[in-house]
């Protein structure tokens, strides 16, 4: 399991140092959230759409790993990338302040927690810098959103599933198909042929996305991941490491 329970733990410095700030209405739900004693685990098939949806439409970086729901509150969704989202009973995104998104909490708490830090831009708000870059070297591709990490750099989500990463002056740096933030230095995964994903995936790929072709695949950690195309539409799915279907997105 990946570093998830780092970011509650942050969460519950947070928690601690109640008397020290004042929070919002969205920042004391996604705490009550995160410190429930009746969270319980869920499926993602669990999830209600319109959360997922917004999910994977904020957080097309990486997928969701864990879920859980207070009965009474809402959702707390732990992504691959170790970031959390929580959400209200009704879908509505909880968010923090942007200025506590900025902030290092805790007594020697990690670079990597600060590199994590970030915030939801919509296409309308990007940078100059980074649309125009975009107009003039891939005209065809269609910016469903970015991503600005507080550390100094934007990734870029597009309909292609690849992700652009520019740096916070809007330059381009590099194309990737995921982030984490333990491999912010490193490749995402390794990629493998489509001969090499297990059978039980490369059944549930031709049973259910007969009219999909394979464009590439990754394995990593005993995961497998991989991006099919029908000509219009591509798609990311996932499966453990028996081939198990964990997530399309």
């Amino acid at each position: 399991m990946k570093n998830i329970f780092l970011a509650i733990a942050t969460i519950s410095i947070l928690f601690s140092a109640c008397n020290k700030e004042s929070f919002t209405a969205d920042e004391l739900l996604i705490l009550e959230i995160a410190e429930s004693t009746e969270k319980i685990s869920i499926e993602n098939t669990d999830i209600p759409t319109n959360i997922k949806e917004d999910c994977n439409y904020k957080y097309f970086e990486t997928f969701i790993r864990k879920s859980s729901k207070v009965e009474s509150k809402g959702y707390e969704l732990g992504m691959d990338s170790d970031a959390m989202a929580y959400y209200t009973l009704e879908g509505r995104k909880l968010e923090w302040s942007e200025k506590k998104g900025k902030k290092k909490w805790g007594k020697g708490k990690k670079d990597k927690d600060e590199y994590c830090k970030s915030k939801f831009v919509e296409t309308a708000y990007l940078p100059a810098a980074i649309t125009n870059y975009m107009t003039a070297n891939h005209p065809s591709l269609i910016v469903k959103g970015g991503k600005y990490f507080y550390k100094g750099f934007y990734l870029l989500a597009t309909d292609t599933k690849d992700i652009i990463v520019f740096d916070d002056k809007g330059a381009y740096q590099k194309t990737i198909d995921f982030f984490s933030c333990n491999d912010k230095d490193t490749n995402w995964g390794t990629e493998v042929s489509a001969q090499d994903l297990p059978i039980t995936a490369q059944s549930y790929l031709s049973t259910n996305y007969a009219n999909h072709t394979i464009e590439k695949a990754f394995q990593k950690n005993g995961e497998f991941f991989v991006y099919i195309y029908d000509g219009t539409t591509k798609l990311l799915v996932g499966f453990d490491d028996t081939g198990n279907f964990m997530f399309v997105k």
